[in-house]
């Protein structure tokens, strides 16, 4: 099981840090079919997809595994300095040959909408994952998938989910690697990713949601979503809900536990209308350094020692691990640091 309560805390200001961070060709080794109707349409080795709804057209299938180019980079404290290894699951050489170790526990990042791989709080998450322990980092890339319309978008997250899932199998079959040593950390599309991943996957260890995305996901069946189900312990935070009109995140409680910092709506200084690079690195040094965001890259730096006020909203639930049963409430708020009753 997941030890909730001897978390390393490094780690979770880690995972707190990015949270607001904001039909297919037949493929390579991959025969495409679609049914009858024609409303699913199947990848060999990743199985069948039907339409899924859209926002603003015709319902839609996922791009093939080869529109969307899913790579898998792994890094670890051999490589950090190097670049990056390359894992397949259809090439074992390409695991035997890595210093991939499946003795280790494995931590997988996934970017969400309109992002990459090179992403700059992808980049600082992996060195801080690396400097806290002697972890497998693999940071998945599907850039071909997530740069393109939103609703093709999260139509396409079904994929990639699949992706993650058949290579994380394959480690515990043919490398004796552990569904519990596997924790999936996704922001945005990518926290929902993670939950198609873990609806496959029995016993996967753990899987952390930095903002899931909202749009096409909230208030939807847990088949659509990221939820309890997918993962021994599923944890989310959520920085971006929607408060009238606009948002790309989500309010809804999709996790085991979920925080809600400020309550859960935009926070100060990242505003989406800011551009996704700044809204990140703003975030990203308000939560390693406590400081308020501002509209400026340059707060990351200026103000590592300030204070953030506000409130912060614990969602969980009233047994253990997870809460203290004495404590008869499901909702707490600090503010400045002290609890208000």
């Amino acid at each position: 099981m997941v030890n909730v309560i001897n978390m390393d805390p490094n780690l979770i200001t880690i995972l707190l840090a990015t949270a607001c961070l904001f039909s297919g060709d037949a493929v390579r080794n991959e025969r495409q079919t679609a049914d009858d109707t024609g409303n699913t349409i199947c990848y060999e080795g990743l199985g069948c997809f039907e339409k899924n709804g859209s926002l603003f057209g015709k319902p839609l299938f996922p791009l093939s595994p080869e529109k969307i180019g899913t790579q898998f980079r792994l890094f670890t404290q051999r490589t950090k300095d190097e670049k990056f290894q390359i894992l397949s699951a259809v090439d074992v050489d390409s695991i035997q040959n890595s210093y991939f170790n499946p003795e280790k526990l494995t931590k997988i990042v996934v970017h969400g909408f309109n992002q990459d791989a090179s992403a700059d709080w992808i980049e600082t998450m992996k060195n801080e994952l690396l400097k806290a322990g002697d972890f497998n980092v693999l940071v998945v890339d599907w850039k071909k998938g997530s740069r393109i319309v939103y609703d093709q978008a999260a139509a396409n997250t079904r994929v990639v989910g699949a992706e993650i899932a058949r290579l994380i199998t394959f480690l515990i079959e043919k490398f004796g690697a552990n569904a519990d040593d596997f924790h999936v950390i996704g922001h945005s599309l990518g926290a929902h990713i993670g939950g198609y991943a873990g609806e496959r996957l029995p016993n996967l260890g753990r899987i952390t949601g930095l903002d899931p995305a909202g749009p096409q996901f909230e208030n939807k069946d847990t088949i659509v979503r990221l939820d309890p189900t997918d993962a021994k312990f599923v944890d989310t935070i959520h920085t971006d809900g929607k408060r009238l009109v606009l948002a790309l995140g989500m309010l809804q409680p999709i996790g085991h536990v979920d925080y809600y910092p400020n309550g859960g709506f935009s926070q100060a200084g990242c505003s989406i209308f800011q551009g996704r690079k700044m809204h990140a690195m703003c975030t990203l040094g308000m939560w390693l350094h406590g400081f308020p965001c501002r509209s400026s890259e340059t707060t990351y730096w200026n103000h590592q020692r300030q204070i953030l006020p506000g409130h912060w909203q614990v969602r969980t639930v009233l047994h253990s691990p997870l809460s203290d049963k004495s404590v008869d409430r499901t909702f707490v708020e600090f503010s400045n640091g002290e609890r208000e009753n």
